[in-house]
């Protein structure tokens, strides 16, 4: 019993080591896919810009707000 219970956690860690590495080069792949296509953005007193905005109490929405002054 006790065997199983050392080989279940050994199991257990090596897995979360696994899918913390993978989630790490992910993460990787995904900031370079993205910086490839950014860009950095200047805008000039009076250029009239649109920004978008999260909603408070509610993660995963934003709405658009403008369009703003820069």
């Amino acid at each position: 019993m006790v065997e199983f219970i050392l080989n279940t956690k050994e199991r257990l860690r090596h897995g979360i080591d696994a899918a913390t590495e993978h989630a790490a080069n992910d993460r990787t792949n995904t900031k370079l896919w993205y910086d490839r296509r950014a860009c950095e953005r200047e805008f000039e007193p009076g250029e009239k810009v649109l920004v978008i905005l999260p909603v408070q109490g509610k993660p995963l929405e934003a709405k658009f707000h403008g369009p703003l002054f820069g």
